[in-house]
């Protein structure tokens, strides 16, 4: 039996994608444009998605074969060119989710829960920290690009606005592509297009070709003007549908805030970088050195509030800020009491850091492939610290809470990109291409005493290497109207990874269609005591799994339809 909530969703997406894409149906591509002469040229797309769960979550039994995500967005591209030497571009993007019976259910309070009325409320996703509900995630309004390019001279190309830079030579996991965050709320990292989740940033930037050293220096500066949320990655930490194993349905806003304003990563503080971009006996380098923020969010304890929650156990001296105390850190922590003011158990903020980075790829033609690489040193990166109950810091059910601490980091990726043809063998229309990548994050200095977690609020702790690998075969049939691709990924070092088959079928100019399988394998799961965000009990397993162990149970069946005009 189909759900009546299954069929109202579907008959929703499908109205949104084929409604909007009739009103575009006269709208083609913009035909070839000289940019010699005024041009105004408008684009985007129409899009939906359908996604379903393939297998129950323990946070919400019988969640299998419920849709997940029922959305549609519209973007629109517009580029205006007055004149030969002066470029402007605008885009922007409208999106809106249906709230499926899912959704909903990971608004209510587990049953059972400890507590009832305004107590079950506080901790839920609806109620925790007001954010206003799970939706608040996923319907979103944003101006993604809005900058002025001009051609100071033949050397020299001026650009400033809201825009994104992309550095780096890596997929899925980045080493030196850290200029911006990526919003990994409604899709985690699983969107194709990188652009698509990356969150631009206004900068002004400057480009200057140097033909005498075959290269070319890029330069740009963040003047801190930008929007809070702008700045580092955004994770589900509300209780959303990518929220970490088994934290769905249970938001930390309840007692943690973001703080753009901390001591030490303020948002409004002055970034940038350079980079120096060339070629030497056939090979592509790059050089750049950055001052950012961290990538990712780090919690910045409240040692008082903790203490609160530890019941008295340990001392509040046991917790240490980072340069600066969190927000409400001293207002008194009360549960029962959703409304005005809360409490916080801290803060995540995001450290300022600096990078220094080479990339290089270059063709070999013993292996008829590409190779590249990418180094990148980070200096004071940040992560949390403290194991739970018997560690070195003391009693702890928050793991990771005791503070933050600053280790030099070290980032390296090699990968193998080459063609293969598959035409005999499985019938593709042309030869394939085929990616290996090896990445690896190395803490240096590593003790393992420091007692590092890889995520706060989770027990499993940090290793001085963590290694990942990923293939991508991309194939083609039909004269590229269908095209298969299978993505793969092992985390060497925890265990567990990752299998996406997909095919994108190319129908006529304007239509794609795209179906996809997001399989998770999750290991290392260790046997931990730790306190259940959804029932505050103690549970001896779950939490202690490595990253693909964060990603357990969210096997997902995805079709995306794609209006282009």
């Amino acid at each position: 039996m189909v759900s009546t909530d299954r069929l109202g969703s579907a008959t929703l997406f499908s109205s949104l994608v084929f409604a909007v894409a009739s009103l575009t149906a006269t709208t083609g591509y913009a035909d070839e444009y000289d940019y010699d002469e005024p041009t105004v040229r408008l684009g985007g797309y129409v899009r939906g998605w359908v996604s379903a769960n393939l297998q129950d979550q323990p946070e919400r039994p019988n969640s299998g074969r419920k849709l997940s995500m029922v959305r549609g967005s519209v973007l629109l591209d517009a580029d205006w060119l007055p004149a030969s030497n002066l470029r402007f571009k605008a885009i922007g993007r409208l999106d809106r989710e249906y709230r499926t019976s899912y959704l909903k259910s990971l608004e209510r309070a587990p049953n059972p829960f400890p507590g009832t009325g305004s107590i079950a409320d506080v901790f839920t996703t609806k109620g925790g920290g007001g954010i206003g509900g799970i939706m608040e995630n996923y319907n979103r309004g944003d101006l993604r690009e809005l900058w002025g390019e001009a051609d100071l001279s033949e050397r020299i190309k001026v650009k400033f606005g809201r825009q994104q830079i992309v550095w780096g030579e890596t997929d899925f996991f980045r080493g030196l592509d850290i200029v911006h965050g990526f919003d990994y709320r409604w899709r985690s990292f699983l969107e194709p297009e990188n652009e698509e989740l990356r969150k631009p940033l206004i900068t002004a930037r400057v480009t200057v070709q140097v033909p005498e050293a075959d290269g070319s220096l890029d330069m740009f500066v963040r003047p801190g003007v930008d929007r809070d949320e702008d700045i580092g990655n955004t994770f589900d930490i509300a209780g959303g549908r990518w929220a970490s194993q088994p934290a769905k349905g249970a938001s930390f806003f309840y007692a943690t805030d973001y703080n753009y304003r901390s001591k030490g990563a303020n948002v409004r503080d002055v970034t940038g970088g350079v980079r120096w971009q060339g070629q030497l006996g056939g090979i592509n380098y790059s050089v750049a050195a950055l001052r950012t923020f961290n990538n990712d969010p780090v919690f910045n304890p409240c040692g008082a509030n903790l203490q609160y929650l530890y019941q008295g156990a340990g001392s509040a001296g046991a917790f240490s800020s980072f340069r600066q105390t969190p927000k409400n850190c001293g207002v008194a922590f009360n549960p029962y009491q959703p409304d005005g003011v809360q409490a916080q158990f801290g803060d995540w903020i995001f450290p300022k850091t600096n990078i220094l980075g080479l990339t290089a790829s270059g063709y070999s033609d013993w292996a008829d492939a590409v190779f590249s690489t990418e180094i990148v040193f980070q200096k004071n990166a940040s992560f949390n610290y403290g194991l739970q109950q018997g560690g070195r810091f003391g009693y702890n059910i928050l793991p990771g809470a005791f503070g933050i601490i600053q280790k030099d980091k070290l980032t390296t990726m090699f990968r193998m990109d080459k063609t293969v043809d598959l035409t005999r063998l499985i019938g593709t229309s042309r030869p394939s291409f085929a990616s290996v990548q090896v990445f690896n994050t190395r803490i240096l200095g590593f003790k393992k005493s420091d007692e590092i977690v890889q995520l706060a609020f989770w027990s499993r702790s940090k290793s001085r290497d963590s290694a990942i690998v990923t293939g991508i075969l991309a194939m083609n049939y039909s004269n590229d109207r269908i095209n298969p691709t299978l993505a793969a990924g092992w985390d060497v070092s925890n265990g567990g990874g990752f299998i996406i088959p997909s095919v994108e079928w190319v129908i006529g100019d304007h239509w794609r269609v795209r179906a996809e399988l997001d399989l998770f394998f999750a290991s290392g799961n260790q046997k931990s005591k730790y306190i259940d965000p959804n029932t505050f009990e103690w549970v001896e397993s779950g939490r202690g799994a490595g990253l693909m162990g964060y990603m357990a149970h969210n096997n997902q069946a995805v079709i995306r339809v794609t209006r282009q005009f």
